[in-house]
Parts: C-alpha cells; sequence; structure tokens
C-alpha cells in the first residue's frame, strides 16, 4: 500500500467514525487538534498527520486510536 493510499484510508475511517458520532467537522475542530481546513485535508488523504493529532481525534471521538489504523 502506497503511502497515499493509506493516508486515504485513514481520512475515510476518521470521517465514518466522526459522522457515526454525529460529529461536524465543526464539532471536531473545537477539540483544538487542528483547524476546519486541515482536518477536511485529514480526511481527504492530502496531508498527513502527527500521531499526537491522531490521537486527539481519536480522544474526541471516543475511539481507540487503533480504529483508525
Amino acid at each position: 500500500m502506497s503511502d497515499k493510499e493509506f493516508l486515504m484510508l485513514m481520512g475515510a475511517k476518521i470521517r465514518v467514525t466522526r459522522k457515526a458520532c454525529k460529529m461536524s467537522l465543526r464539532d471536531l475542530e473545537k477539540f483544538k487538534m487542528a483547524d476546519f481546513g486541515h482536518l477536511s485535508r485529514i480526511e481527504n488523504g492530502q496531508v498527513a498527520l502527527s500521531i499526537i493529532t491522531l490521537k486527539k481525534i481519536a480522544e474526541a471521538l471516543q475511539v481507540d486510536i487503533k480504529e483508525f489504523l
């Protein structure tokens, strides 16, 4: 799997989980891990994210970080 494919798959998993939690990108943005635009690019696999940002997203969505890997 290429890096791009990995980022797209991880972003899709984040998006599905966020929507299952009935949260918008604006709701997630309130947790101060990244702004709306950056979160959108993460979900679209357009940007790599740090492990700390991934941890914060998992915490905000109340899931184990492994859900996204």
